[in-house]
Order: C-alpha cells, then structure tokens, then sequence
C-alpha cells in the first residue's frame, strides 16, 4: 500500500469512528487522557484496567496514569437506549389487580384473531366442553336418565329405535369406562353424505365426558392424545379418508392403534426422546371411540364396533334443528347427571356380569358386555331394550354375508351341500355352483370368475384340501366331500355348534339362485371332460399333490 493510499484509509477509519461516537453514544477521550504515541489521535479505548488503544491506528499503549474515565466501558445501556435503564413508575395497586386489556378483547392473553365469517380463534386451545355443572342431590333413576338421553338424541338425529338405544347406552358407557374391560366402538357408516353422522357425533360431544373431535388424525398425534389422563371420549370424523380405498398404506398402524385401543391393559409402545436419551414408553390407548364415515371400515375395527347405519332424512321425518349454543345448557345439565349416575355406581357396573345373548359372536359379546351391565344396573325396560338393540344391530355377523370373503365362501358351499343333498361334489359342480350365485361375488371375482385353482387355495387355510371321490358314475374327479366342511362351518358360520353334524338343519346363507342345483351342469355350461382333468391337474399342484397329501393337511 503506498504512503497515500495509507493516509486516505486512516482519514476514512477516523471518520467512520466519529461517526459511530455520535450514533452510539461512544464517548470521545476523556480531557487530559494521552494521545497516540504513533498518531497523536486523542481518540483512545480502554482495553482494560492499565492499557489503551488507538481508535485510529489501534496501537496499544500503557499511559503513566490511566484517567478512572478511560477504564470505565465505552458503550454503556444509559447511553444506547438513553432513559430505558431508569426503574419504571411503580403501577398502581388497582391496576395491578386488573386483568390486562388486549387489543383483541381478549383479557386472558391469549393471541385471539377474526376469521373472515366473524369466529374467533385463538392459538391456545380452549376445552370444547364448558365445565360441567355441580350436580346436586342423590342420583337420578338410572332408566329414566336413559330415557332423557334418548329422547335428547332423538331430537336432533333420525335413527331407530335399536340405533338410539345402543347410542344413548355409549353415551352412559363413556362416562363409565373405568369399570370396563373392553370398550365397544360406535362406527357411524352410511352410503352416501348426509346422513347424519357429523350431526350425531356433534349431539354426542356435548354429552360424553372430555370429548377429543378429531378428523384425520395422525397416529403420532393420536396415540399420544389418547394416553391422557383421564382419558378422552375420541369422536373421529371421516374415517373413510384414512381407511377407504384411496387411502394410503402407511395408515396401517393407526389400524392397528384402534384395534389395541379396544380392551384394557392392551398399550401402544413406542421410543420416544432423541440420540443417548431415547427410552421406550407405554401408551394406554384404552378408552371409548367413536368413527363417522363413508363406506365401511376395517374388518378387524367393524369387528370391534357397534355398527349404526345411518341413513339420509326422508322428507316426512322431522327433526329439530341443532344449534350447540342453545341447547348446550341442556346439555351440560344431563352430562352432570350422568358423571354424578356413573361415580355412584362404578363399582357396582365393574362387579356385574350380564347375560350375554348366544346369537352374538365372541367380539360382539365383549362390546356389549358393559351396555348390558349398564342397561341391567339401570333397570326398568332397559335390560330388554339393550337385548333387543343387539340382536338387531349385531347378531348374526358370521353366517358368511356381513364376513370376509373367507366365511362367505365356507357359507355358499354349505348351501350347495344342502340343495344338492350330497355328501360329495367334483371341483367342478362345486364351482359352476358357486358362478350361478347371481348374488354371490364367485362369477367375477377381481375381474374373473372363480375357478377349481382358486377354490382350493380360498378352502386351504382352513384345512380342507381337494381329493380324488368316486361319484355314482364310477368317475373318480377331484373334488371335496361335506365332512371336510363340518369343523370350518361349525367354528365360523355357526354359534352354539348347530352345523357340527353336518344334519343341514340350519343353513346360514341360504341363496335361491341354487334352489335347482340339479340343473345347473346342464344349463350354466359345465367344462368339457378335458378342462375338467386340466383343472384338476391345477389343484393337485397347488396343494402339493391331491390325495396323497390331503390327510396330512387335514
């Protein structure tokens, strides 16, 4: 750098140090304080109790006496935010003991905004139930609070009768939960939109306990959610958007959180924290539920729930017109009663064991167990009533129509067993039998009707395999006998064990499409000899050899 150039940039860096003197606050040299023994600037910082610097040329130098001026900070707060580190006037007592007004209204605090309809929101979130009212005096009658629930629902949601009793039942059994071992899923499923199931999860929120209104939750919010203490009521809505057809795979584990979710002691577990400190933690999932949506459900979260199908309002059905903020009142009145009913007699409903009704299946006994303790702890007409909803609502989901595919193809063959009066069938008739079924899915099963390959591999989880028979004609095909059948139809069609002879006294589907099966080789165009010994060609190889390995599968 040349002597000029030198000079330029010190008058610049002189300049830029005044500058900045003025617009902080920094102080100039003290009066009397030594310049620069290199530049003679008078511009001087301390650098601490002894020792100077040049704000020009940053020599450092050790004056004789250091002024008590220059030891002290160059940038003080006084003298960058002038009067701010003065001490505040004290407030006055009246106004400390008021609550702050803020711009929005809002005197809590909380950050509060308009939305463009005029609804309020705020970032902190407030409880969707007001606090709910002293109940005063002895319980009410248990049948007649239920009666009340009832009639309130009723109100504002077209339902029958069942579906209103086994609502108003949930609604005590959400406030009672603590004495069940299992709790029943409420599934509110229709076809088509509106047909109340929003309204009906709304009409339940004001009347469950802690209600958790969620749509399209995630598991990680959800497990979490749920593992508060108390628990939540869950009223999910559009469900069908995490388990319908166009949902995604990864929903498989909140799947499998509701299905834990069902009966007590049964928690989700997951590894929470980060690095070094990651750590496993139980979540209790227990709690009551209720799913609204279009279409169905899983099977394993239908096996767990009350199925309620709503249907759109008919023009000749009047309902009265929900708005929450009048009838909230109501409301909070009957959901004090029902909290003060359930406490008094919690010990009592977790004691009970009701009678269960043999026309329900295991699962659906174990939903409605705790409905059946609550209707008899209740009393009056209410222990028909419940029984009544349940036989209607969930009898009889095992004969094959409302089951897997599994169960309605071991209920079909049972029908062609029956109608043919045999005690033997080729794969062939089996399968002709099983197209005619104009109601059955057998004729276009994923795109193609069945045939004697995917029959034996639909039977071969429950132990039945196809086998060479001898037919009256002398002809030795492949094919399946009824005793094959007795075991798989007695553990999955029948309760109380009504098929276990294989008499045909109870048929569970019975289907008029082969009410003349003797006709149906003859009419539905059976395969000619060849195909036939193709086919049963085909079935040998996929269960690994026909007869020869038939009894080890068995």
């Amino acid at each position: 750098m040349t002597p000029d150039a030198h000079d330029d940039l010190r008058r610049d860096i002189k300049r830029c140090l005044a500058e900045s003197d003025l617009r902080y606050g920094g102080p100039p040299a003290a009066s009397g304080a030594p310049s620069c023994p290199e530049c003679k600037s008078p511009a001087a910082r301390p650098l601490d109790g002894t020792r100077l610097q040049c704000r020009a040329c940053w020599a450092e130098w050790q004056p004789p006496a250091a002024p008590a001026a220059l030891c002290e900070p160059a940038y003080e707060p006084s003298r960058l935010t002038g009067r701010m580190s003065a001490a505040p006037a004290a407030r006055p007592a009246a106004a400390r003991a008021a609550p702050a007004t803020h711009p929005a209204g809002n005197a809590t605090g909380r950050h509060t905004a308009t939305t463009r309809t005029g609804k309020r929101f705020s970032d902190t979130a407030e409880p969707q139930q007001p606090a709910p009212m002293a109940a005063t005096g002895p319980p009410r009658d248990g049948s007649g609070l239920l009666d009340d629930v009832l009639a309130f629902i009723r109100r504002f949601v077209v339902m029958s009768d069942e579906q209103a009793a086994a609502a108003a039942l949930w609604v005590v059994h959400a406030h009672a939960a603590a004495a069940a071992a299992a709790t029943p899923y409420l599934a509110l499923l229709s076809p088509e939109k509106r047909s109340g199931k929003s309204r009906l999860l709304e009409v339940l929120a004001i009347l469950v306990p802690r209600p958790l209104v969620a749509a399209n939750a995630t598991e990680a919010a959800l497990f979490r959610a749920l593992a508060e203490r108390p628990g939540p009521t869950l009223l999910m809505d559009e469900v069908d958007t995490i388990f319908g057809p166009r949902a995604k795979r990864e929903n498989e584990s909140l799947r499998g959180l509701l299905n834990a979710g069902h009966r007590r002691d049964t928690p989700a577990i997951r590894c929470v924290g980060e690095g070094s400190k990651m750590r496993v933690e139980r979540f209790d999932v227990f709690g009551p539920k209720a799913l609204a949506g279009i279409g169905d459900l899983p099977d394993t979260i239908a096996d767990r729930s009350i199925i309620l199908a709503m249907k759109r309002r008919a023009p000749g059905e009047p309902v009265e017109r929900f708005r929450r903020r009048d009838v909230e009142p109501q409301a909070a009145e009957l959901r004090a009663q029902l909290a003060r009913w359930a406490e008094a007699h919690l010990d009592e409903l977790a004691a009970r064991r009701p009678q269960l009704p043999e026309a329900l299946d295991d699962r659906a006994q174990d939903a409605w167990e705790p409905l059946f303790a609550i209707a008899d702890q209740a009393g009056g007409h209410w222990p028909e009533t419940a029984r009544a909803a349940a036989a209607a609502l969930s009898a009889n989901r095992d004969t094959g129509e409302e089951g897997s595919l599994g169960e309605r193809l071991l209920a079909d063959m049972k029908t062609v067993f029956d109608v043919a009066s045999a005690d033997r069938l080729s794969s062939a008739d089996l399968v002709a039998a099983l197209v005619a079924m104009e109601s059955g899915p057998w004729g276009d099963l994923y795109g193609r009707p069945l045939d004697p390959r995917q029959l034996a591999r639909r039977l071969r989880p429950y132990g039945i395999v196809p086998k060479s028979i001898r037919l009256e004609d002398g002809s030795t095909p492949k094919g399946y006998t009824a005793d094959q059948f007795h075991d798989a139809w007695r553990r999955y069609l029948s309760r109380g064990g009504d098929v276990a002879d294989g008499d045909g006294d109870e048929t569970p589907h019975q289907d008029s499409d082969v009410a003349a099966f003797a006709d149906v080789a003859a009419n539905t165009g059976v395969p000619s000899k060849a195909d036939e010994d193709r086919w049963d060609a085909m079935a040998s190889d996929e269960v690994g050899g026909g007869e020869g390995d038939s009894g080890g599968a068995a």
